[in-house]
């Protein structure tokens, strides 16, 4: 059995989900497989005011990004960051981080 509203997963003889007190049904209806996109890196830097500044510009325009190895690179200094964005945002973005990239030389 399985929650209706969470997903969480219950035995037979539960009839109600103890996390958010949803209905429980035999089986979650299947998910549709997610779309598969290549992430376009639009800025390198190790530098984490420049990452900072990229994350505003990007946030503060409503382009969805993420950035890649930022745990990693503080962690144990193994590489740059790369901020990522899907490539229909690329030029907005390329655009907009333009000065950082001339800055790093990216």
């Amino acid at each position: 059995m399985f929650c209706s509203q969470c997903g969480a997963e219950y035995r037979e003889e539960v009839s109600q989900c103890c996390e958010c007190g949803g209905a429980l049904i035999p089986a979650l209806p299947a998910r549709e497989a997610p779309e598969w996109v290549d992430f376009v890196t639009v800025l390198l830097t190790r530098d984490h005011s420049e990452l900072a500044l990229a994350k505003s510009l990007l946030e503060g325009a409503g382009i969805p990004f993420f950035a890649r190895n930022e745990e990693v690179e503080s962690l144990i200094a193994a590489g740059p960051v790369e901020v990522q964005v899907r490539p229909e945002h690329e030029a907005e973005a390329r655009d907009l981080l333009r000065d950082l990239n001339e800055r790093s030389g990216s």
